[in-house]
């Protein structure tokens, strides 16, 4: 009878800190990119699909977003805004240029980009550009080795940047795959392309155990064809072409469709690191009494 009457008091003192406890804060979450980041938002609705995540969770998240400089900030409302976060990546977001981004202290231009970001957003997620699956032009296997473990120690550096913002969560976002056709497209490159994406997953870089405050979202396993020994493997999917003839990189409307909604919901799920949970479940409550 005793615990019974706890569960009562307890779901008592629950609703009534559901019904006190203050609204949850809104939460801004950013993305740092260029045309396929704009693909992804238009045509996969992540705006959209981010008002249903609020209503579904009860949760007040807002997302911004940051296309090529000349283009700039658009708001959560997907207006953009008419000016950029100063001179970002100077234009570059190849894996050099995000690592001047989040490092460099004597360009002023890039300091107040980084001080714009870390100032007004919570989830800041960032993707490089196709660009970064080329390595440079790099030709070889030691010149493709070489280039992959100069991006590692850039992305190492910028981990250790992250490490000093415990109050925000960095998404990476791996690169996308190129198009089978490019000129760029060998398949050398694009076995380093995945094998850089399967680093950014794993414990060197995100940690074990893993920091609490970085995520990855690997935009290229979902675009790009299996590792599979094939002549077209790790490179973009067949179905997700923009054009079987052509070499245009950009996913299809399909692939946008699919992966758009995916990575709101990864960015919303980001940010329920700094989301506070007003209420517990009822079995959460009667588990306390057993």
């Amino acid at each position: 009878m005793r615990n019974s009457s706890c569960v009562v008091i307890a779901l008592s003192l629950l609703v009534v800190g559901a019904l006190s406890a203050p609204a949850a804060e809104v939460t801004r979450i950013f993305l740092l990119h260029n045309s396929v980041g704009r693909l992804l938002i238009e045509q996969g609705q992540m705006r959209e699909v981010l008002e249903q995540i609020n209503t579904r969770e009860q949760t007040q998240l807002r997302f911004w977003d940051h296309n090529y400089p000349y283009i700039g900030v658009c708001d959560a409302e997907g207006d953009y805004l008419g000016y950029p976060y100063s001179s970002v990546c100077g234009h570059n977001t190849n894996p050099d240029g995000l690592h001047t981004l989040w490092l460099d202290t004597s360009i002023p231009q890039y300091v107040s980009a980084r001080d714009s970001i870390l100032t007004n957003h919570d989830v800041i997620a960032f993707k490089s550009c196709y660009r970064a699956t080329d390595f440079g032009g790099a030709q070889t296997n030691a010149e493709l080795d070489a280039a992959l473990q100069q991006y590692k120690t850039w992305y190492l550096a910028m981990r250790n940047v992250f490490d000093q913002h415990p109050d925000k969560v960095f998404v990476v976002i791996s690169p996308p795959p190129r198009h089978r056709l490019h000129p760029e497209a060998t398949a050398a490159r694009a076995v380093r392309a995945r094998q850089f994406a399967n680093w950014l997953q794993s414990p060197e870089f995100l940690g074990q155990p893993a920091r609490p405050n970085l995520r990855v979202f690997d935009l290229f396993d979902l675009l790009a064809a299996p590792d599979n020994g094939q002549p077209a493997a790790n490179m973009m999917r067949y179905e997700y072409e923009l054009s079987h003839t052509g070499q245009d990189c950009h996913p299809n409307a399909l692939a946008n469709s699919i992966v758009g909604p995916l990575l709101i919901e990864f960015l919303a799920g980001a940010a329920g690191a700094l989301v506070p949970t007003e209420t517990m479940s009822l079995g959460s409550v009667r588990s306390l009494f057993r």
